[in-house]
């Protein structure tokens, strides 16, 4: 009997411990009613915005996200990567900003725009009322991502957000407020 109880509670506490170890590493869920009660009440609502100046362009981001990288130093068709992050140790958001010169290509035959039109299975491209004339823009489709594209004369510049899509509406307007601000020196 003695051991009959000792196996029952034995199996009890494996079993227990089993789903407590399923339940902590599975992943997280996002409610799509809650993101979109979410993105309903950002849309419309003021950003205060941050000033940013580098060597090659100025522009604003949200008071949110803080510089992380700066590299300025140039290498192939690339003269300037950016990565900003949420100041938010629970928000994975983050904004990144590539610029450099189109040397001998054509705008459509920069390595990130080749990529997402050849990955039709990943990436969409969206029209964003936005972005510059002549810009193209891709959303992600599994994860959300959502970038911009354009170019002045022989210089480009790509914008990228990514994070979770429970925050897609303040990811939005992290994007349109580094390329509405955008001004090339």
């Amino acid at each position: 009997m003695k051991r009959l109880v000792l196996l029952g509670f034995s199996a009890l506490l494996i079993g227990g411990s089993v789903w407590a170890y399923i339940w902590w590493h599975s992943p997280a869920e996002t409610n799509q009613s809650t993101a979109k009660n979410a993105t309903e009440e950002v849309l419309g609502t003021e950003v205060a915005l941050t000033n940013w100046s580098t060597q090659y362009f100025t522009t604003r981001y949200p008071t949110d996200l803080r510089i992380i990288t700066s590299n300025e130093v140039t290498h192939g068709l690339t003269s300037g990567q950016y990565l900003l992050g949420s100041t938010s140790p629970t928000h994975t958001d983050q904004l990144g900003v590539t610029v450099g010169n189109l040397d001998a290509l054509t705008f459509e035959e920069l390595p990130a725009i080749k990529l997402r039109l050849q990955k039709s299975d990943v990436y969409q491209p969206v029209k964003l009322s936005f972005a510059p004339q002549g810009a193209v823009a891709f959303t992600a489709q599994d994860a959300y991502e959502m970038s911009v594209f354009w170019h002045q004369d022989t210089r480009y510049a790509a914008v990228v957000v990514s994070g979770s899509s429970a925050r897609q509406a303040q990811l939005q307007q992290a994007l349109e407020a580094a390329v509405t601000n955008w001004q090339w020196k």
